[in-house]
């Protein structure tokens, strides 16, 4: 079967912009979080807590990967990949602190863009999405602030 390479492209580039406010946090401390748990790195975790999360993260991959095809944990598995490598890159770029708060500005602005383009009906699909995805209470703005209903 051909892949497509259409759908993951743009789910990678999809996941790129909603992670890169979590890897641009995690630069502000100088470590990355812990894969599967954006914002985790500022909160000096100790050895026990990190590894108790990350045989939670280890836990959740194996059922994950247990509902999928062969096809889709080779995917799986690639999207982790371009996740760590993504935050490899984001990191190596060595933002100065200016530079952080000028791209959050940046991505704040084109939120707001979108929340004007988008009807209400579209804004309340994309939030129902993100919590499909990301679980209740995620996918919020820096500051606590989700789009905006206008």
């Amino acid at each position: 079967m051909k892949i497509k390479l259409l759908p993951l492209v743009a789910g990678i580039a999809t996941l790129s912009i909603a992670t890169a406010p979590f890897i641009l946090n995690a630069q502000k401390s100088n470590a990355l979080p812990p894969e599967g748990h954006p914002g985790l790195a500022e909160l000096n975790l100790t050895p026990e807590q990190q590894s108790k999360l990350d045989q939670m993260r280890d836990n959740v991959d194996s059922q994950i990967e247990g509902i999928l095809s062969p096809q889709q944990q080779q995917r799986f598995q690639r999207v982790r990949e371009l996740r760590q490598e993504l935050r490899q890159e984001m990191e190596a770029l060595n933002l100065t602190e200016d530079q952080k708060e000028q791209m959050h500005s940046i991505m704040r602005a084109n939120r707001d863009q979108m929340a004007d383009i988008l009807t209400d009906e579209q804004k309340q699909k994309l939030r129902e999405g993100m919590r499909g995805r990301m679980g209740e209470g995620r996918g919020m703005r820096e500051g606590g602030q989700r789009m905006r209903n206008q």
